[in-house]
């Protein structure tokens, strides 16, 4: 049960970086398709399962599981944050 978590808590540590340097990466390119992002995810998430995880053997389990917390994560990170800070105050301008 241990190994679970320790492999789960890592997982999340790689999607939370994932997602963060996905934000961050959104104001260079704000008009790009959704599928380039989606794309960069998956690469990140298996690129840190490979490095946080514990080596090529473990990519694809920890890199896939990082990526299904990214997925489900992200509305939680960036989506429901922006509406609520949005809805708070609305004289901030929007990106772009």
């Amino acid at each position: 049960m241990d190994a679970f978590i320790e492999i789960l808590g890592k997982s999340v540590v790689v999607a939370l970086i994932a997602v963060g340097a996905l934000e961050w990466l959104k104001g260079f390119i704000p008009n790009a398709p959704a599928w380039v992002w989606r794309v960069l995810l998956a690469m990140a998430c298996i690129g840190g399962g490979a490095v946080y995880g514990g080596g090529i053997f473990d990519m694809l389990p920890r890199g896939g599981l990082a990526l299904a917390v990214g997925q489900m994560a992200y509305p939680l990170l960036v989506k429901i944050p922006k509406a609520i800070i949005k809805k708070l105050l609305p004289e901030i301008p929007e990106e772009g």
